[in-house]
């Protein structure tokens, strides 16, 4: 999927990572009821979009974004997320059917803070109309409703108390007593609103092919690897953290039956899609072909890629003869016995993007190839 992306769907402009997390209390709504996630997230990509044309310097441009959606955070909480990999300017389309980019720059530390406000009332907004909270804020029980055994999980893992702490040589669990959490300083790009967090400071410039391979490796990564989970001596799974905590601590101890649990909400629940295309590269977006890479295409780095301004099949398809496949001549004049051969006129370019068609096999046979 990285390399689907990079090579065939993102074109070489710059782009920017825009990230939200939500508040602990809002996290197990989130992942278990699908609808509910995606109406927040249109509601991020619509603010962030708006906020895209408000800064381009043209007028009535479209960007687009790719949005990776994660369901848990580094030591396996259930933390449902997203990463908006979003075109770093906007697009337009001239007279003569070329599309072109406009860079928007980095954005102001007042324009990601009116996204997180306005995402935080909007949060609201969705919440109450559902019946999930109080004008107060306060989240309603939901008395009348029977739990489905997803949400009974999730309650469950969220009620866990996970220790840790430091893994001794001979296998032995060291846990630290949680102690109260320190402040978050906030950056420059980094706003925080009642618990929802919104983060606009990372940009890859149009050649760092490095850089948005990476970018994308980091939003689709699966959950942990096989090479962080050890056994210790009392039967407990010890999780190696991807980095050291502040206090020190490197490991976080489960039961089995919490590492179970910890499991079972990372699938995902019918309807709830981890990536989503928006904007001018959404599957029915008109000018989805005009800035989406084609796949035809060679590029000197080997991949499916190029500058947008070097791009001539970013331009509409419309060829004045396009080549369509040909129907079988059959030879009047042949019996039945030479009629396993037929005369055929070759096709050798794709119809939709003129690329070349190389025959594997080729067959003139009736009954065909069997796989």
């Amino acid at each position: 999927m990285t390399a689907h992306l990079c090579d065939r769907v993102l074109p070489r402009v710059p782009l920017r990572q825009w990230t939200v997390s939500f508040p602990f209390a809002l996290r197990r709504l989130l992942a278990a009821d699908a609808r509910l996630l995606s109406a927040v997230h249109r509601s991020f990509v619509r603010l962030v979009f708006v906020t895209l044309r408000a800064s381009a310097p043209v007028a009535h441009g479209r960007p687009g974004a790719v949005s990776l959606l994660q369901r848990f955070d580094s030591s396996l909480g259930l933390d449902p997320h997203v990463h908006l990999v979003c075109t770093d300017g906007v697009f337009t389309v001239g007279d003569d059917g070329r599309a072109q980019f406009h860079d928007a720059g980095a954005p102001s530390a007042e324009a990601v803070e009116t996204v997180a406000v306005h995402l935080h009332a909007s949060i609201r907004r969705i919440l109450q109309r559902r019946g999930l909270i109080t004008r107060e804020g306060e989240l309603v029980p939901q008395e009348d409703e029977e739990p489905t055994p997803l949400q009974r999980l999730y309650e469950a893992a969220a009620r866990d108390f996970i220790s840790s702490g430091t893994l001794a040589d001979d296998g032995s669990a060291m846990p630290r007593d949680r102690g109260p959490g320190a402040p978050v300083r906030l950056g420059p790009r980094l706003v925080e609103v009642d618990g929802v967090n919104v983060h606009a400071d990372v940009r890859i410039e149009a050649a760092d092919d490095e850089g948005r391979e990476r970018l994308i490796g980091y939003g689709l990564r699966p959950p942990f690897a096989c090479e962080q989970l050890e056994l210790t001596k009392d039967g407990r799974i010890a999780f190696a953290l991807r980095k050291a905590r502040k206090n020190g601590d490197t490991h976080r101890f489960f039961t089995p039956l919490q590492f179970l649990r910890r499991l079972a909400w990372l699938i995902v629940p019918p309807r709830q899609h981890l990536v989503r295309y928006e904007g001018v590269f959404a599957p029915a977006a008109r000018w989805r072909r005009l800035v989406v890479l084609d796949p035809c295409a060679k590029s000197p780095h080997g991949a499916h890629a190029g500058p947008l301004a070097e791009r001539d099949t970013w331009l509409p398809a419309t060829p004045a003869d396009p080549l369509a496949p040909s129907q079988p001549v059959r030879d009047d004049a042949a019996d039945d016995e030479a009629a396993d051969t037929t005369k055929t006129q070759p096709v050798t370019r794709f119809r939709a993007c003129g690329g070349p068609i190389t025959a594997l096999v080729v067959s003139a046979s009736r009954e065909g190839l069997r796989i």
